[in-house]
Formats: structure tokens, C-alpha cells, sequence
């Protein structure tokens, strides 16, 4: 029994022995010919490996490799597609007893991989296998075996990246993408099997960690529908799908995506997106549980959870990108949108009543609309800056070629609001329809075209949006047209024309009041007092106000303006220049027929004319005495004709005329000497209008 057991253990030592010496029984130019025609066949690339391999016992028999070379494609600009410093190949031990070399695992240390597409569309990381040749697969020097020149069906089980790198660059859009530090492993029993990638790499110096499982190699490869579930972790964020995947003329995914990170604006940095100027607050958060599903090519995803910073959202987004241009159908309902974050620094906060600068020279880039092709409803249910608020805004409309068309509106629900808006809010109780046209053009230039019109709108809140300023009251509706374009916000008002039409009914407007200037006419002329009309505290109310004008080159013109109250009407003339930010505008009060009668003090039958003019930041009110000086020369003048067709009689109107017609005219003859007192004590009671009026015939008494 002893003996026996000596001869097994004898046996199995010389067999350890035999193993041991095995590998190095198989020449090493074998290895090196296996690995190479294996690569070969599977990529359609020559490989080459600067020497002979090194043989390895640990940690798994294998052989080392040094200066891996694959060679590129024709037509780009490396000579190589991928090298690595050194690749360690680990064998399977049992196809060895067959001379049979079968790789179990592959480890590329150093590797660089340069993936290019060039401007018309063709790649370097298409490969196509080479055809099997047996002859050379069973000839001379090749010692694989009948299986050494068959499919690559046994491919490597384990292959890893350590310390490599990546380089992505697309001749046709300009961009390259270096990705460092890769230390990826791959697991892969075949190519029918499922495969799994594990590992990090570093994309622009941020680690990104990466886990993917897939159904199928063969089917990614082969454009083949195939299950997949990834994840992809960093500092940044993280985004995971789990689901389907169909690779047609684009990427069709159904399943489940799941988006969330808290630096959006650093992650569109590493992947340089320019983002729109904003306040430091915006930006920042997004999260997003999205349910796939496609729809022939689109992409449909609804929305089970979308929060942008402070924003949520719900509906669905469909993305086609099978076309040259890719297609979006958007369909967002937004209960709350508050636009002050994504404003540039420094506008949060400001009225419209500040100093300003005038209007910005910046070119207004509005090519993205040409990036996409879409279809657009948005729903929001109070949109809303630092200042004013509107209430259930609908925008439905059609992006096509860089061309956006659509109607803008906001209007009450049934049965109306109660209470008061929450911030100023001109359509609280009104409602307002735009349609709206917006284009971007290869040269630069910007098209806007816009037709608004509005009922129930207060016009407090309306005037306030724009100045600042608490100047009127009532119930408007407005009518506008205007197109304009240009590269700048200043050249697109500079450049604005249309017309616009405005009505308010039982209002007022604060800081006027045109009665007061009616009644005091007269006095400020017997007194040289000027009445205080003009004060925070004054007011004028009125039945109704009609506006109408036209807009010309960025000045808007007033060509009708009718104030109408019990006692008074007002008219006015003047402009407002949008562009330069300035306004000049006369307000003429008149005395109604029945307030003439009952002796209004106006003269005749005005009151005061009042003049506000400046810049939008520094808005001056003045009465204009200079017309009512005019006025009252009319007045003395009228006077003096009634009092000389009294007293000479008969039909002395030519003569009259003849004597306010010019200097050249007989003056009127002097009083007769009974009536001499009657004359000192006219001189005496002379009223200024009298004094005016010598003023005009020379200042001379005879």
C-alpha cells in the first residue's frame, strides 16, 4: 500500500511538473500569433505588439504584452486607432493540453483610444471582421489549431482599461471630448450573453463612476433591440435608464430615466453648454423621473416628477432625432414660474421708474431657435417677476426653421377672481390675446411681429409695469400692432412700427387736477397766481379716455386723446419716444358747453394747458402759461372787437379786422373827451388780458 501511494504521489508530481513546464513547451511567437490573429479577425484592423510575450504563472497563467498597436481605419488622421503601453492576456490551462489558446482575461494598462468622426458622417470604430483563411490558420507556424481562424465567438471573458484614455472628436460640429483616468472592466461570457461594464473614468477632471449591464453585445453591435440597465454616478449628479433599447435611424429607449443634480451650471460647463446670463441663483437643481416610450421615431416622455430649482412641471416631451434638425413636441403645465432668477445680475429688483442707460447694444443671439424644429403648448399658472404677476397663461405655437409663430394669452376663469392680486397684476380681472411671430435669420437679424388685444385690464397696474409710477385708474382695453427688427434690444425698438388704440372707462388721473385749471384760468391771469393743481393728492376723474396713435421708428405718436368728465373734456398732443426714453405730451383742458355758461373761469372757455415731458427716470409736470397767454390775447381781442362793433355800429367788421390784422393798419381812435373819466377808470380796473393785449399794439396810450 505504501509503495502505491509513493507511486501516485510520484505520478501526480511529475504531472504538477509537466504542467508547470507546459507554456513553456509552446513557443512564445505562438502566443503572439493567436492574440494577434484573434484581434485581427474581430476588428478588421492589423494588430501588432512590439514583443514577444513574457510568460506569467500569477495570478493567472498568461502572457504579457508590450507596444500594442491597432491600426486605423483608411481616411483619418492617426496612424492608429488605439495602443496601449502593455496588455496582459491571462489563458484558460485546459485547451493548453490541446495546444489550443483560449483567452479568459485582457488587461490593457495605458491604453489611448482615438474615436473620430469626420464631416461626412464616416467613423473609425465601425469594424468589420476579417474573413476566416484556414489555410493560413493551419499552416506553417501557426499552431493554434483547426479553431484558431473560427468566428471570434469565444471572446475574451474579461477585458479591463487601466489608467487609459479616450478622445472623441467630430470634425462636422468642432467638438472634442478628452476622457482621462478610465479604469473600466468589462464582463463578457458571450456575444449572445449578457455583459456588464464597470469602473470610472474622468471627464474634463471629474470622476464619473459607471455601472452598465446589457442583454446582448451581438445586439448593440448588430443595431438590434436589447435590454439594458445603466447608471452613471458623480459629485455632480447622477442619471440612470433602466429599459429597452431599439437602434434604428436613432436611438429609440422605453423604460424608465431618472435624472437628479444639484450643479446644473457646473455641469454644463464640462460639457461647455453656454447658458443663458442669469442671477446666481438659478440654474442649479434638477430633478427628473421620466417614463419612455416610442412612438415610430419619436420619443415620447412623460413626466412622472420634473423640479427645475424651484419649479415643477408635469406633461410630456416628445424628441425626434432622426431627422437633420431635430423635432421637440413640448406639453408643460407649470403652476408657478417666477422669471426674476433667470433675468442678468443686476435687473432682479430694478423698476421701471430707475435711471437707465438706455436700451442694450448686446446682440440678442436667437439661433437656437434654428437648432430645433418643434411644437410647443405651455400652460402656466401664475408667471411672475420681483414686481407683477399674470395669472393662467396659455402659449401654444410652432417652431419651423428658425421661425417661431404663436399666440400668447391670459384671461380669468369662469365666474372671475376674488380678492386682490397677490403682486401687480394688470389682468387679475381682465384677459389678453397676442399673436406673435419671432425669427432668427443666418444673418444676424432678429423679425419680431406681434398683434395684441386686451379687455378688463387695469390700467393702474398696466401704467405701473412700465413707469414705475402710480399716475391712472380704470377699466382699459387696448388694441396694438407693432413689427420691428434688428441685431439688439435697441435696434428692435429703435426700428418699431404699428398702431395702437387704448379706451378706459370710470378712471383718473393721479396727480392732475384739470378742473382746478379750468376754474383758475381766469385768476391766474387777473393775479399772475398759478393754482396748485399739480401734487400727489390731486386727481381728476373722468367717464372715459380714448387713445389712439401711431409708432414710427421707435416714437410713439399721439394722434387722438379725449378725456371726457362731467364738467371739462381734455385733449392732448405729443410724443412718446420709446426709443430714446423720453416723452413730451400737452394736456388742453376745455370747459363743456353747459360749464361755459355757468362761468367756469376758463378762458375761452380753456383752462391752464399742462406739459409733461423728460426721460422715463425723470418724468416733469409744468403748466404751460405761454399758451394761456395766447388764449387771453384772443380773449382781450374779442373784447375790444365786441366793444368797438358797439360803439361805432353798422357793419364795421372789415375795419376791425383791418386793425388786429397788422401794423400797417389805422389804430382805433381815441375815447372822446365825455367819456374820458369812463376811460382812466377802465385804465385804472385793466385786467392783465388788457395789459397783453397793449402789449401787442405797441405798449402806447394817445
Amino acid at each position: 500500500m505504501r509503495k502505491i501511494i509513493l507511486l501516485l504521489v510520484g505520478v501526480l508530481v511529475i504531472a504538477l511538473i509537466g504542467l508547470a513546464a507546459l507554456p513553456f513547451l509552446i513557443p512564445a511567437s505562438t502566443y503572439k500569433n493567436v492574440i494577434e490573429a484573434r484581434l485581427e479577425d474581430a476588428l478588421g484592423r492589423e494588430v501588432t505588439f512590439e514583443s514577444d510575450p513574457q510568460i506569467k504563472f500569477f495570478p493567472q497563467l498568461g502572457v504579457s504584452l508590450e507596444g500594442v498597436r491597432i491600426e486605423n481605419a483608411d481616411g483619418f488622421s492617426e496612424p492608429y486607432f488605439a495602443k496601449a503601453d502593455k496588455l496582459d492576456v491571462a489563458v484558460k490551462l485546459i485547451p493548453l493540453f490541446s495546444k489550443r489558446v483560449e483567452i479568459a482575461a485582457a488587461d490593457f494598462q495605458g491604453a489611448e483610444i482615438l474615436l473620430e468622426e469626420l464631416a461626412n458622417g464616416e467613423n473609425n470604430w465601425t469594424f468589420t471582421s476579417a474573413e476566416p483563411n484556414t489555410d493560413d490558420a493551419n499552416g506553417p507556424g501557426n499552431e493554434a489549431g483547426p479553431d484558431s481562424g473560427s468566428d471570434f465567438e469565444a471572446i475574451i471573458p474579461k477585458a479591463s482599461l487601466s489608467n487609459s484614455r479616450i478622445k472623441y472628436s467630430n470634425d462636422a460640429e468642432g467638438v472634442v471630448y478628452d476622457i482621462s483616468e478610465i479604469n473600466m472592466e468589462a464582463s463578457l461570457t458571450g456575444m449572445d450573453a449578457p455583459a456588464s461594464l464597470n469602473g470610472s473614468l474622468a471627464l474634463n477632471g471629474e470622476t464619473i463612476r459607471i455601472r452598465a449591464d446589457i442583454s446582448s453585445l451581438r445586439s448593440v453591435m448588430e443595431s438590434m433591440p436589447f435590454e439594458t440597465d445603466v447608471r452613471l454616478d458623480s459629485d455632480y449628479g447622477q442619471i440612470s435608464f433602466d429599459g429597452g433599447v431599439e437602434i434604428a435611424q436613432s436611438i429609440q429607449p422605453t423604460g424608465n430615466l431618472s435624472i437628479s443634480t444639484n450643479k446644473l451650471s457646473d455641469l454644463a460647463n464640462i460639457f461647455e453648454i453656454q447658458l443663458p446670463a442669469s442671477s446666481g441663483n438659478a440654474f442649479k437643481a434638477l430633478s427628473a423621473d421620466l417614463s419612455l416610450s416610442s412612438e415610430g421615431d419619436l420619443t415620447r416622455m412623460i413626466i412622472n416628477e420634473l423640479t427645475f430649482d424651484d419649479i415643477t412641471a408635469t406633461g410630456s416631451i416628445g424628441v425626434d432625432l432622426s431627422t437633420t434638425t431635430p423635432y421637440l413636441d413640448l406639453d408643460l403645465t407649470i403652476p408657478e414660474l417666477i422669471v426674476t432668477p433667470y433675468l442678468a445680475e443686476g435687473t432682479e429688483g430694478n423698476d421701471a421708474s430707475d435711471p437707465t442707460d438706455g436700451w442694450s447694444e448686446e446682440p440678442i443671439d436667437l439661433s437656437a431657435l434654428r437648432a430645433i424644429n418643434a411644437d410647443l403648448n405651455l400652460e402656466i399658472g401664475r408667471l411672475a417677476n420681483d414686481r407683477a404677476e399674470i395669472l393662467d397663461v396659455v402659449f401654444t405655437g410652432k417652431l419651423e426653421n428658425g421661425k417661431l409663430t404663436g399666440r400668447l394669452q391670459s384671461s380669468a376663469p369662469e365666474g372671475g377672481r376674488s380678492g386682490t392680486p397677490k403682486a401687480l397684476n394688470p389682468l387679475y380681472s381682465g384677459s389678453l390675446v397676442s399673436d406673435l411671430t419671432l425669427q432668427s435669420r443666418e444673418n444676424g437679424q432678429n423679425y419680431l411681429v406681434f398683434d395684441a388685444e386686451g379687455s378688463g385690464i387695469a390700467a393702474a397696474a398696466l401704467v405701473k409695469f412700465f413707469t414705475g409710477q402710480d399716475v391712472l385708474q380704470g377699466v382699459a382695453s387696448i388694441d396694438a400692432n407693432a413689427k420691428s427688427y434688428g441685431r439688439s434690444m435697441d435696434d428692435i425698438v429703435g426700428n418699431l412700427s404699428g398702431s395702437y388704440a387704448a379706451g378706459i372707462d370710470d378712471g383718473a388721473i393721479l396727480g392732475i387736477n384739470l378742473p382746478q385749471l379750468l376754474r383758475s384760468a381766469q385768476e391766474a391771469l387777473t393775479t399772475g397766481k398759478l393754482p396748485a393743481a399739480l401734487s400727489p393728492g390731486e386727481k381728476t376723474d373722468f367717464t372715459s379716455l380714448t387713445l389712439e396713435g401711431d409708432l414710427n421708428s421707435g416714437v410713439a405718436e399721439i394722434t387722438l386723446f379725449e378725456l371726457l368728465n362731467p364738467l371739462l373734456r381734455a385733449d392732448a398732443t405729443g410724443t412718446v419716444n420709446l426709443h430714446d426714453q423720453t416723452l413730451d405730451i400737452r394736456i388742453l383742458p376745455k370747459a363743456l358747453p353747459k360749464a361755459a355758461e355757468d362761468g367756469s373761469g376758463a378762458v375761452k372757455g380753456f383752462g391752464i394747458p399742462l406739459r409733461v415731458s423728460g426721460s422715463w427716470s425723470n418724468i416733469k409736470g409744468g403748466l404751460d402759461t405761454e399758451y394761456l397767454g395766447q388764449l387771453a390775447a384772443e380773449q382781450a381781442q374779442d373784447r375790444i372787437k365786441d366793444e368797438l362793433s358797439k360803439r361805432l355800429g353798422g357793419d364795421t367788421g372789415g375795419l376791425i379786422d383791418g386793425i388786429f390784422g397788422g401794423g400797417n393798419n389805422p389804430r382805433p381812435q381815441s375815447p372822446s373827451p365825455e367819456n374820458e373819466d369812463d376811460s382812466a377808470e377802465r385804465q385804472t380796473e385793466e385786467d392783465p388780458a388788457e395789459q397783453i393785449l397793449r402789449g401787442i399794439f405797441g405798449g402806447r396810450d394817445n
